[in-house]
This record gives C-alpha cells, structure tokens and sequence, in this order.
C-alpha cells in the first residue's frame, strides 16, 4: 500500500553502484497547484543534480508513482572523463552527458576565457582615454530604487572626489552609492 507524500519525502537508491538521494521538490507545499505533475530532484553522491519528472499529477501521487519515476532514471559514462553520470535523455539535465566535474571545469574554463578578453578589451580602452588625457578610472554599480543594477565606467581628467563619483551614481538614479572602485590609468612610462 503506497502512502501520502511529505515535504521531508527522501529516497535513497543506487544505479550500477552509484548512489543517489532523491528529494520532491518544495514548490509544490510552498505554492500548490491543481497543475502540478510528479517531479523529483536526483542528486548523485559526490555530484550531480538532474531533475526526473511524470505525467501523474502530483495531487495523486503515491510512493509507488515517485519509485516508477526514479526506475526511468540511467546513467552513462561522461563523455570527457567516464564517471557515470545522468543519461540526459532520461532526466532533465543541461550537463549534455557530462559528469560535474568535467561540466564545470569546462564552464570554468570558458568563463576565465571571456574574462581575459573582457579584461583586454578595457586595457585597450584605458590605453585610448589615457592618450585622450584621462588619468582615473571609475567603475561604479548603480542599484536603483527598482529594476536592475548595472555597471557603468567614467573616466575622469583628475583623480575625483568621493562627491563626484557619488554625484555620477546618483544621476544615474542609484539608491546606494558606496559600490564603487578608482583606478589610475598608468601613463606610458608606467608599463
């Protein structure tokens, strides 16, 4: 006999040797719905998150319903390195067959590509203002009292003052305006 399904509902299974601890997602005590189908979060011991889900509308759901998901769940080996990892085409995963590790050094690896772009594209930059005569930099965070906070850089002919740069966060209708970093732009004989 299957019984109810509780916010504390824990299954621990194990695929091939690889355990896995299973918990129901709390959206559906949090913000119930009529809507809502049966889903599980299935965590991989030492890494690994994917999320298995059923046509069973989960206000009918039973222990029995949630292990005849989890039964669907596979596991293959990752593609870079061969620990097992979720089979994407039976989980919802964006790990595209990759265990974690490798998915985040990867990921690790593309971030720190794009910030050495990102960190030559402002030296490229500070270079130009310098020659335009600017000697600091200001790089500011603006949090407006609503919407979304945003950077915004100044540069600036003299070293400015704190009101100034205060000054620039509030035209820009910045609500706090103590996030803010001063560079002096090196000259050519500082390079």
């Amino acid at each position: 006999m299957s019984t109810t399904l509780t916010r504390d509902h824990r299954i621990n299974t194990a695929i091939d040797g690889v355990k896995l601890h299973t918990t129901l997602p709390l959206y559906f005590w949090l913000y119930p719905k009529p809507s809502y189908t049966l889903a599980a979060d299935v965590h991989i011991e030492g890494g690994g998150n994917a999320r298995v889900k059923s046509d069973v509308p989960f206000s009918e759901a039973t222990e029995a319903d949630v292990a005849a998901m989890l039964a669907k769940v596979r596991l293959i080996p990752c593609k870079v390195c061969g620990t097992k990892t979720f089979d994407p085409a039976t989980v919802e995963t964006n790990r595209d067959g990759k265990c974690e590790k490798c998915f985040l050094a990867e990921l690790d690896a593309s971030l720190k590509a794009h910030q050495a772009k990102q960190a030559e594209r402002d030296a490229k930059k500070d270079r130009q203002m310098r020659k335009k005569g600017f000697t600091h930099k200001v790089v500011a965070w603006v949090h407006p009292a609503a919407g979304d906070d945003y950077q915004i850089v100044a540069y600036f002919g003299l070293e400015p003052t704190e009101a100034e740069i205060k000054g620039l966060i509030k035209g820009k209708r910045g609500a706090q305006l103590g996030q803010y970093a001063v560079t002096k732009l090196p000259s050519e004989s500082e390079k």
